[in-house]
């Protein structure tokens, strides 16, 4: 926070009392203090409001450019997309020689591994420049998705990571738009979840957490952070864009500095929904949502096309590398359907569902594209 006064001790003569500005109500576990000798790299925000540095040991600090540079675009391409100000004076990133995880979102600063922050650009392979501007707008997005709005509960975990995965890699697609990079990862990341998540002993996104030991395992899962970006992405092109965008912005300006949970993004999301008719009055997000993180898995569809009558018939079922001897898992997914008779694949809007009221369906139908996680 920013510093106000310094005064002497009352009680010790030798000490002083640093006073700083009080902060926003802030989650315990994003709360850190650093004390070093490192130097730091300065630069303003693009509205001049924040100060943007970056930390580090000084024989590396020749390496900061990249980050100095991309951090202020950063911030200011997810202050205009969640439609909230960054709301502390400074954003400061420590790159950490010896550091446990890739980053860590501690609000106002965020800590690094050294490789995931600094980058000698002379040097360093296209591949490996986005990959670290991954890093740092994935962990500015998380000032929103953890620091601003937190979740109530490590229950809701997918919230945070989900949320800072999927902005984090628009991010890096919007200052390197020849990158493709959000379409080349999120197909990664799709193919990379499809064994996993198709064992029977998978779990669901949502995962319910009653003891602290069960806490860290899901740091370390790849559901919890590679199925969360792909379901946002199969929302935003049922919803459409701007009904997307606008639903994230409610969901934040009403919870922030607060505490939120699945349902409340779904409350927010189906309000601006049926506010712009993307979705009918009789169907809501979490009827649809629900299907895909509190259950285990995820469907195969099935397309049997009947070329005389003009007809496909598709029915779903969950998929299973492996089926074991007596395996009767009856699962449905509501699967958002969209059909097209020319070379427009723009338009993603659900045409129709196939879902747990409807799940063997015929119609004339033709798939326009990849959005569901199937």
């Amino acid at each position: 926070m920013k510093f106000m006064n310094q005064m002497n001790c009352p009680s010790n003569a030798e000490y002083v009392v640093d006073e700083f500005e009080e902060s926003p109500p802030m989650a315990t576990y994003v709360v850190v203090y650093m004390v070093s000798d490192f130097v730091y790299t300065e630069a303003n925000s693009e509205n001049d409001q924040v100060k943007y540095r970056i930390i580090c040991k000084k024989d590396l600090a020749n390496q900061t450019e990249f980050a100095i540079n991309l951090g202020p675009k950063a911030l200011k391409y997810h202050e205009d997309y969640f439609d909230e100000k960054f709301p502390l004076h400074k954003q400061d990133m420590a790159a950490i020689p010896d550091f446990s995880q890739g980053a860590m979102e501690n609000w106002g600063l965020a800590t690094f591994l050294e490789s995931s922050l600094l980058i000698d650009l002379d040097v360093t392979p296209i591949d490996d420049v986005y990959d670290v501007a991954r890093y740092i707008t994935h962990e500015l997005a998380h000032q929103w998705f953890s620091d601003i709005v937190t979740m109530k509960w490590w229950t809701d975990l997918w919230l945070n990571e989900g949320f800072a995965e999927y902005a984090g890699l628009r991010g890096v697609d919007f200052l390197f738009p020849e990158s493709k990079y959000f379409q080349v990862k999120i197909v990664k990341s799709f193919l990379l979840l499809l064994d996993p998540d198709s064992l029977e002993s998978a779990h669901p996104l949502l995962v319910a957490i009653g003891k602290p030991d069960e806490i860290a395992p899901i740091f370390m899962d790849l559901i919890t952070f590679a199925k969360g970006p792909i379901l946002l992405h199969m929302m935003n092109t049922f919803l459409g864009e701007n009904t997307f965008k606008q639903g994230i912005r409610k969901y934040i300006h009403k919870y922030k500095f607060s505490n939120a949970e699945q349902d409340d993004l779904w409350s927010s999301l189906t309000e601006e929904a049926h506010l712009q008719g993307t979705l009918e009055k009789n169907l809501t997000v979490k009827q649809i949502m629900d299907t895909w993180t509190l259950q285990t898995g995820y469907p195969v569809l099935n397309v049997v096309r009947d070329y005389s009558a003009g007809t496909v018939t598709l029915s779903q079922e969950r998929y299973l590398t492996i089926k074991s001897n007596g395996t009767g898992i009856k699962a449905c997914w509501w699967i958002p359907i969209t059909m097209t008779t020319s070379g427009d694949f723009n338009q993603t809007n659900a045409t129709f569902w196939l879902n747990c009221e409807n799940n063997n369906l015929t119609t004339a139908i033709g798939q326009r594209q990849r959005v569901g996680h199937l």
